[in-house]
């Protein structure tokens, strides 16, 4: 599967006319733990910012839960 570059990402948000908060909110994480995934304040290596990446497909890898 190909990853999708930040800007592939924010694209898709303007084109879905979806907010990064509406996103954020539907699937359980804050506006701002998504914004530090898309501006790379974040590393996305490990926690909720893993799991951001992954679910907006910047990132391979997989979800645990209740690890």
């Amino acid at each position: 599967m190909a990853t999708k570059t930040v800007e592939d990402v924010k694209k898709e948000f303007l084109f879905s006319g979806i907010t990064i908060a509406q996103w954020a909110k539907k699937y359980g994480y804050s506006y701002h733990q998504v914004q530090n995934v898309l501006s790379g304040r974040s590393q996305n290596t490990r926690g909720k910012s893993h799991e951001i990446a992954i679910l907006l497909g910047i990132k391979e890898g997989v979800i645990i839960k209740n690890y």
